[in-house]
């Protein structure tokens, strides 16, 4: 609904629709505009967490799956895990005293 007040401004401006004093009232405009930018918020919290639990339930479970190396670093590989859409981190393990680790590739 907050989107129709862009439009009906975005059409006053280029002169396709007539205004009226609420649309061009700052204080009312900037209110819609803080209420948008709230919702927007909002919306990107919520995907986060959404995403956030979504890992958490898959993070518990060990499972064999194809994954692209999109980086390397000292301790871990980041993967782009292709069958869940996910970067992950993977830890290496450490070396022995030999400077072997324990994982055979």
């Amino acid at each position: 609904a907050e989107y129709m007040g862009v439009h009906r401004l975005l059409a006053v401006i280029i002169g396709a629709d007539t205004s009226y004093s609420d649309l061009l009232d700052p204080k009312k405009t900037q209110a819609i505009c803080n209420n948008i930018n709230y919702r927007h918020k909002m919306a990107q919290h919520a995907s986060r967490a959404s995403v956030a639990l979504y890992t958490e339930l898959f993070r518990t479970r060990t499972e064999l799956c194809t994954a692209h190396i999109l980086g390397v670093r000292k301790n871990a590989l980041l993967l782009l895990v292709l069958k869940y859409g996910m970067e992950n981190l993977m830890y290496l393990p450490k070396q022995n005293e030999t400077g072997k680790s324990d994982i055979e590739v």
